[in-house]
C-alpha cells in the first residue's frame, strides 16, 4: 500500500464567492493505493521445441484520504469522487420504485406542484386518455424546465431519440402579428400535422448504441484502471 498526497483536482468553488470560475485546480487531495501482484513462468528448454509459459494476476484498488479544504465528495458529470470511496465512481439517480398510492405522489410529484402553489395530482384527476406514467412525465418536463433535468429524463426513459428530430418552437396560429416587430415571414417554419411551427436546429444527430452513455474522462481512467474500456463510440 502506498499513499500519494498534494494531488491535483478542481477545488470546487463556493456559488457565493461570486467569480465566474467554478473550480480552481490545486495540489490538495491525497489517496491510498493498495493491492498485489502474482507472476509465474515455466520454461521448457529441454526439448528441441523450446516454449514458455508464462501468467500474471493482479489486483488494484484506490481510496479518496482526502478531498482539502472539508470537502467532502464533487459531481462532475456522470461521476461522483467522495472521501473513503474510490475516484470516478458512476453517479446517477436510484431508481425507487413507481406511485402505486396518494402518499407516493405527495412525496414525489406533488412536491414540485407545491413549489407554485397548484393542486396536487391525485390518481382521481387524471385527464381523459392520459395515464399516471404520461402525466408525471409531463410534469418533469415543465416544471423541471430549467433545472437541466430534461436530457437525463430522457435518456432514463430511452427517449433519447429526439435528440435526432429537429428542434421545434411556438406554433405559428398562436403569434399575433399585429403585436410583435418580428416578420413572421421571414422565420422559418416546419409543418407537422398541418400545423406550422418554428424551427429552431435542423440537422441534429443521436446514436442511440453512443449518446445514452457519456464518455468516461481519460483522467479518471488514468486514476482508476478499473473503468475501462471506454463507453462505445467514445475512443
Amino acid at each position: 500500500k502506498n499513499k500519494s498526497e498534494h494531488l491535483l483536482y478542481a477545488v470546487p468553488v463556493p456559488a457565493q464567492a461570486g467569480v465566474s470560475n467554478t473550480t480552481v485546480t490545486m495540489n490538495a487531495a491525497s489517496m491510498e493505493n493498495s493491492g498485489f501482484e502474482f507472476s509465474a513462468t515455466y520454461r521448457n528448454n529441454d526439448n528441441a521445441l523450446k516454449y514458455m509459459i508464462s501468467a500474471n494476476l493482479s489486483t488494484l484498488k484506490n481510496k479518496v484520504t482526502s478531498l482539502g479544504f472539508g470537502t467532502e465528495s464533487y459531481i462532475t458529470g456522470a461521476y461522483k469522487t467522495e472521501v473513503g470511496q474510490e475516484i470516478g465512481k458512476f453517479y446517477g439517480w436510484v431508481y425507487e420504485g413507481i406511485a402505486r398510492t396518494q402518499e407516493d405522489l405527495d412525496k414525489s410529484i406533488n412536491l414540485l406542484r407545491d413549489r407554485v402553489g397548484m393542486v396536487h395530482l391525485t390518481f382521481d384527476n387524471i385527464p381523459a386518455g392520459s395515464d399516471m406514467l404520461s402525466e408525471i412525465r409531463r410534469e418533469r418536463k415543465v416544471e423541471l424546465f430549467f433545472e437541466g433535468m430534461r436530457p437525463f429524463d430522457l435518456k432514463r426513459w430511452k427517449m433519447g431519440e429526439v435528440f435526432g428530430q429537429d428542434l421545434l418552437g411556438v406554433n405559428k396560429r398562436w403569434i399575433d402579428q399585429s403585436r410583435t416587430r418580428v416578420q413572421l415571414n421571414t422565420l422559418t417554419w416546419k409543418t407537422v400535422n398541418g400545423e406550422s411551427y418554428l424551427l429552431i436546429e435542423e440537422g441534429r444527430k443521436f446514436d442511440p448504441k453512443k449518446n445514452y452513455l457519456f464518455p468516461i474522462p481519460f483522467a479518471q481512467m488514468q486514476l482508476n484502471p478499473n473503468l475501462k474500456p471506454q463507453n462505445p463510440g467514445w475512443n
